[in-house]
């Protein structure tokens, strides 16, 4: 397991108001019901109690390597997602890298969230409740509505939502569901660099 050390973001900062001021918004788009498949016809009104920063050094460190990774294959810049309404991460020590590093929203059940801190996101548990419509690996959205579709409530009803740092890299959009994949889809020449780094579902079905 790894260490986890927490402080509690006062609402004065201007990152509490950066993320309460997009929760709200992206909060009010059009979702389904909770654990639910049916159209998107819920409009709900999501407000922000508390923000907990969380440093998990070892977590840090393989997220680190990951994006290192992406940068010996990409290069330092690489194509912006397409229609991404996610909060931007300021650049690393000043260096003008793009490598679609963001910040997302993931619901789960709240019995699931002292296991993601602890281990990190299980890509192999994708879809356990809510289906793998883009293959195997760990969901995100930029979208606080459909994220707390997936998410229980408390005794007192409030509900917790984790905000993550994510480094798409390169993105292979995806029309169409693709239930089979394993990992993102590979180079159509067979070259050994792999062709995506993540995939973004953009089909208006899932």
């Amino acid at each position: 397991s790894t260490q986890l050390m927490r402080r509690t973001l006062a609402e004065s900062t201007g990152e509490h108001r950066r993320l309460g001021d997009h929760l709200v918004r992206t909060g009010a788009a059009l979702s389904r019901d909770r654990f639910g498949s049916g159209e998107r016809s819920v409009r709900k009104s999501l407000q922000l109690l508390r923000v907990e920063r969380l440093l998990l050094p070892e977590l840090e460190a393989r997220y680190s390597t990951g994006k290192k990774q992406i940068l010996d294959w990409r290069g330092v810049a690489c194509e912006p997602v397409p229609d991404c309404d996610a909060l931007k991460l300021p650049n690393d020590g000043g260096l003008e890298l793009e490598l679609n590093e963001v910040l997302l929203y993931h619901g789960c059940r709240s019995s699931s969230v002292a296991g993601i801190l602890a281990e990190g996101f299980d890509p192999s548990r994708a879809g356990e409740r809510g289906g793998h419509f883009f293959g195997l690996g760990s969901y995100f959205t930029d979208v606080a509505a459909k994220a707390d579709t997936y998410v229980d409530a408390a005794a007192d009803g409030s509900r917790c939502m984790i905000v993550a740092k994510v480094c798409l890299g390169k993105v292979h959009a995806a029309r169409k569901a693709m239930p089979g994949l394993q990992k993102p889809p590979a180079a159509e020449d067979g070259a050994d660099l792999p062709a995506f780094d993540s995939v973004l579902g953009e089909d208006d079905v899932h």
